[in-house]
């Protein structure tokens, strides 16, 4: 008589086989919607941040009764580094300089380079002065280029992607931003 079937325990080489190629298939699709996902997700981190700051020194300027400078520049193949100061420049900045991934880039709506730095202004009441500044981008209500501050001013970054945001300036120093060029209104 014989004895029972020994049990399989285990598995075989090509189910584990199977098993790999199925992860790897899956990590091929996943990983570039992971790397589109993060540098949006940076991207929108930074201009909030910024927009949060921008907000919190048109505070100080009304609160501290003080004109306060937002400098935005960006040297070539450099990171964007934004700078607040008052007016006249006292011996310490208003606040820490506040550096920007390295991927994020400023622009105008259509994606391109633009001229650096470029500057706005709060003064004591909040309000957007002009700084005479040519490389500020201001937009009149129509969305037409114009002189600022009768115009918002507005800045636009753009990641490595396609993603585009957009801080916009009112004349009145109202500070709104939005994933789209589109929110000058």
């Amino acid at each position: 008589m014989r004895g029972p079937a020994k049990a399989r325990n285990g598995y075989s080489l090509v189910e584990l086989m199977v098993v790999v190629a199925i992860v790897g298939i899956l990590v091929a699709l996943a990983v570039p919607n992971f790397i589109s996902w993060n540098r949006k997700y940076q991207l929108k981190s930074d201009v909030a941040n910024l927009a949060g700051t921008m907000g919190f020194a048109r505070m100080s300027a009304i609160n501290q009764n003080i004109p306060v400078l937002v400098t935005v520049s960006q040297a070539p193949l450099a990171a964007v580094i934004v700078t607040f100061t008052t007016i006249p420049a006292g011996p310490t900045p208003l606040f820490p300089a506040i550096t920007m991934n390295s991927g994020v880039s400023m622009t105008n709506a259509a994606g391109t380079a633009v001229l650096s730095p470029q500057t706005m202004r709060f003064n004591t009441t909040g309000i957007a002065a002009d700084t005479a500044n040519t490389n500020n981008i201001c937009l009149s209500a129509l969305s037409v280029p114009g002189g600022c501050p009768s115009s918002s001013q507005v800045l636009n970054f753009r990641n490595a992607g396609v993603d585009n945001f957009r801080i916009v300036i009112k004349p009145t120093g109202k500070i709104i931003w939005c994933y789209t060029p589109n929110c000058d209104r």
